[in-house]
């Protein structure tokens, strides 16, 4: 009886130990379409085209320096950014109507490898539907949004890490026509 009870209490503490991870995962909203235009300039004035980054997942994340939870998830974008260096992976993140300056200052609190984009006059923001800040999307290499996640998310999560490690896996046609991971 003493062997049950621990073995319950094992399993117990294993699945609540698992909530935490399903329930960013779960803030993954699973989309399958085709993304609005971005063209953006980042903060050294280069321009930046999605279609640059074919090939590659992407993720796009709208942000500002006064959002609390933008500046609260910045440091594990940082660190998703790498732990997958190396791999076919880009991080745009798009500040939402702030002048340089407000960037600069920001980034000299809270430096960043990844790229930043200016979206000056919001249209990119609003053609995204980048309403609520932080908004995220994340893109396949074939350019299909695959995932939106509308707020501040975990990006530490290795859950969330997994599923953007299964969009690098190339794919290969099976025997019956489908596509199938390697």
């Amino acid at each position: 009886m003493a062997l049950r009870r621990a073995t319950l209490l094992a399993v117990v503490l294993m699945l609540a130990s698992a909530q935490p991870a399903l329930a960013q995962l779960s803030r993954l909203k699973s989309v399958k379409a085709k993304p609005p235009a971005l063209e953006l300039r980042d903060v050294s004035g280069r321009l930046h085209r999605l279609a640059d980054y074919r090939g590659s997942v992407v993720l796009v994340n709208f942000w500002a320096s006064w959002c609390e939870p933008c500046i609260e998830e910045m440091p594990a974008l940082e660190r998703l950014r790498a732990k997958l260096a190396g791999e076919r992976f880009a991080l745009l993140a798009v500040n939402v109507g702030e002048g340089e300056a407000a960037i600069e200052r920001f980034l000299a609190k809270l430096p960043a490898g990844f790229t930043i984009l200016l979206d000056r006059d919001q249209s990119v923001s609003r053609a995204w539907k980048a309403g609520v800040l932080p908004a995220t999307a994340i893109l396949d290499p074939g350019s299909t949004l695959r995932y939106a996640v509308t707020g501040a998310i975990d990006w530490d999560d290795p859950a969330i890490e997994s599923q953007l490690r299964k969009l690098l896996r190339p794919t290969k046609p099976s025997i019956q026509g489908q596509e199938t991971s390697r």
